[in-house]
């Protein structure tokens, strides 16, 4: 009898000294907003982005990147070149551990360009046009679930007018 009373004394101390089997809780997202500046990237050369993650894995994202050139001569001419760039994507970080992910994304980059020339004699002339391109994201982020710094480095691929142009970037920021 002794012996029983040994051994369940023993499988008892062994079952509590063992990490509880009961199932993990998945880790939850308490932060969903982030701001952050892109170099390189989705707009090609620079972007500031507001992401909002609509759940733990998913976020919705926009950002823009402005440049302008003037050029003038010694005839007083004058030529001006705007471009807007701005990404438009939805991307998903479900394969991750903690804030470390694997993010895959896919969207749209919108540009926009306008130019001026005013010649010599007073003359102005003034064109503008819009495209719209799809573009993607592969690449590491870190995103702390509970909000933070913020980092990600990825392949950004855009499709302009049939040619691949093979792109990179890296964004740093803040989740809050």
């Amino acid at each position: 009898m002794s012996h029983r009373i040994h051994a369940a004394a023993a499988l008892a101390a062994l079952l509590l000294a063992q990490p509880s089997l009961a199932a993990e809780e998945p880790e939850v997202r308490t932060r969903h907003n982030a701001l952050y500046l892109e170099l390189g990237g989705n707009a090609l050369i620079y972007s500031i982005n507001y992401e909002r993650f609509l759940t733990t894995d998913l976020a919705l994202r926009v950002g823009a990147g402005f440049m302008s050139v003037n050029a003038n001569d010694q005839n007083n001419a004058e030529a001006r070149v705007s471009l807007l760039l701005a990404p438009v994507m939805l991307g998903w970080t479900g394969a991750r551990s903690g804030g470390h992910a694997f993010e895959l994304g896919g969207g749209i980059l919108v540009a926009y360009a306008g130019a001026s020339v005013k010649d010599g004699a007073g003359g102005t002339d003034f064109q503008s046009g819009s495209r719209v391109w799809p573009t993607a994201t592969v690449g590491y982020r870190y995103a702390p679930l509970q909000g933070g710094l913020h980092f990600k480095a990825a392949f950004t691929p855009v499709l302009i007018e049939k040619n691949f142009l093979p792109w990179f970037g890296v964004s740093a920021g803040v989740i809050f």
